[in-house]
């Protein structure tokens, strides 16, 4: 599992690369990290970094321990849904798509 207690983020290429490897994840609800992690389903969030609620929100994912490999795989899922797995060739290929699409319009 990754510990992410971040007091401010924008959206941690660790997060994506540890749900990219099947790991579910402890993090804090800023920026990204909320959006791509969803608490209790693949991993848990931590309203805040104080430490109450990061021990709370620890307590309650070593209760939930024995479902992180079913997380793991969940956040697997999320993760090819929403980041590209090559997100350089992805935006190339949007690059070209979007060129393509203004050269047609300016045609016409």
């Amino acid at each position: 599992m990754l510990v992410l207690p971040s007091r401010f983020e924008g959206l941690p290429l660790a997060l994506v690369e540890a749900m990219w490897c099947g790991r579910p994840a402890l993090v804090t609800a800023v920026a990204g990290n909320a959006e791509l992690c969803l608490d209790n389903e693949t991993g848990f969030v931590a309203p805040a970094s104080s430490a109450d609620l990061l021990a709370e929100t620890m307590e309650r994912a070593w209760d939930r321990r024995l479902k992180w490999s079913e997380m793991g795989r969940a956040a697997r899922l999320r993760v090819e849904q929403i980041i590209p797995k090559d997100p350089v060739a992805d935006f190339c290929q949007q690059l070209i798509a979007s060129t393509t699409t203004t050269k047609t319009q300016n045609v016409n």
